[in-house]
């Protein structure tokens, strides 16, 4: 087992044959690992699910537990995608709020949109990535410190950032199998 997993990690084995041979012969220690770079983003179920070589080993509960996390986590970045609103200070004027507002809605669409819509390439990052190194450390020109500060507070203030990790849990608990 430990020639399997040393190969597993060297990222020989595709980490499909992992999940299907992990939950043959009864090895969690592996189904996690499995399930957690199928879900990346940056491998389409495509790229595996239609390989004679890697889907010989699978059965349909493993693809489609695992076609299911990808459209689920699809789908809660995709929510993500939506511009959070802008709470103005008080002191900002009606001419500032507009500038305020528009600079946040440009920082959103070219900043964040496009990390969350990525579906593969050099881009390939977890929401919860995105929001501490994107949207936290955001630093919006045209915007009032204050505005700024607080629609980045409301911004990662979102539930939806941690839950790609909590879709993944369900899958690699929906797919766990007790060890020898």
């Amino acid at each position: 087992m430990d020639h399997f997993r040393r190969q597993f990690l060297g990222r020989r084995i595709h980490p499909a044959v992992v999940l299907g041979i992990a939950r043959k012969y009864r090895i969690p220690e592996l189904i996690e690992q499995a399930v957690r770079v199928l879900a990346r983003p940056g491998l389409p179920l495509s790229s595996w699910s239609t390989d004679p070589k890697i889907i010989c080993h699978t059965t349909v509960i493993e693809v489609g537990t695992i076609g299911r996390l990808k459209e689920k986590i699809l789908l809660a970045r995709f929510a993500l995608c939506a511009i959070p609103p802008v709470t103005h200070n008080p002191a900002c004027r009606d001419g500032q709020r507009a500038r305020c507002s528009s600079s946040w809605k440009e920082f959103w669409m070219v900043n964040v949109v496009p990390f969350l819509t990525s579906v593969g390439g050099e881009e390939d990052m977890s929401a919860w990535a995105i929001r501490t190194d994107c949207v936290a450390a955001a630093r919006v020109h045209s915007m009032t410190e204050t505005c700024m500060q607080w629609a980045i507070n409301e911004a990662v203030a979102h539930p939806g950032w941690g839950a790609e990790y909590k879709m993944i849990d369900g899958a690699i608990e929906a797919l766990m199998v007790s060890g020898h």
